[in-house]
């Protein structure tokens, strides 16, 4: 029994230290660094000015130095350095060492590295992790007005079949939909569709494209239900598909085959 529990716990121990060890890729914000740049002009730090108040805090401000060894401590006078301006925006970069945003702890130093090249880099905590850029903190594609943004995650082969597979189904979806409408709209009543006016060929036409949209309806939510519990499928759809999949369960939900 006590292997068993020992057992238990190690598996337990090893799954949270494997998401421990999960990396996201990050890049630098351009509009982040030129706010930041605006505020070194002025001495604005936010709070009294004091990170820009020596020359040795202004230049860790405004860029990164390069390191062998994140063990080994930094000089700042001599250690090779490099602004944030100059980092290639199209740059990817791992976290090696972290702390949360909104730190206090603004003059510790955090560490990361270039994913392809492997170089380290020592950055003070204050520009990275404190100080927000809060004209852009609701502006996702500018890194909510952080220094850096997270890379969205590499998809699987899986996942990428599945979101092809998804958005086929609702542009398949939307041509039975055009079908329909251009019946309807030739069997109108004061602008109301009206059923009476239908043909029997239409009728037939009418009643096979709404079939095969209701099957493809059933097919996305039984893909929402089993294969894609997460919606990633669904964060991957524009805004028109987005609208689009609102339609194609309205038509699932109140129409029917005419008799």
């Amino acid at each position: 029994m006590k292997k068993i529990i020992a057992t238990v716990i190690l598996s337990i121990f090893l799954s949270i230290f494997a998401i421990a060890q999960q990396k996201t890729a990050f890049t630098f914000v351009t509009t982040s660094i030129q706010n930041l740049e605006k505020k070194a002009k002025n001495n604005d730090d936010g709070m009294s000015g004091d990170l820009f108040s020596t020359p040795i805090l202004k230049k860790r401000m405004l860029g990164v130095y390069l390191v062998d060894d994140i063990a080994t401590s930094v000089d700042y006078n001599s250690d090779k350095y490099i602004k944030f301006s100059a980092i290639p925006i199209t740059d990817k970069f791992e976290m090696l060492t972290n702390d949360e945003y909104g730190s206090s702890n603004w003059e510790n130093n955090l560490f990361f590295e270039n994913i392809k090249t492997k170089q380290k880099y020592a950055v003070m905590v204050f520009p990275i992790r404190t100080l927000q850029d809060y004209s852009n903190m609701s502006n996702e594609s500018n890194g909510n007005g952080w220094l850096t943004k997270d890379c969205p995650k590499e998809k699987t082969p899986d996942e990428k079949l599945l979101i092809e597979k998804y958005k086929a189904l609702i542009k398949s979806a939307n041509a039975n939909i055009a079908i329909l409408l251009t019946i309807q709209k030739k069997c109108l009543t004061r602008s109301y569709f009206d059923e009476k006016k239908v043909t029997a060929s239409d009728k037939i036409i009418y009643n096979k494209n709404l079939i095969a949209l209701k099957s493809k309806a059933e097919k996305l939510a039984d893909i929402d239900r089993y294969e894609d519990k997460n919606d990633k499928a669904q964060d991957e759809l524009t805004i028109s598909e987005l609208g689009s999949l609102n339609n194609i369960n309205d038509w699932n939900t109140n129409y029917f085959k005419l008799e």
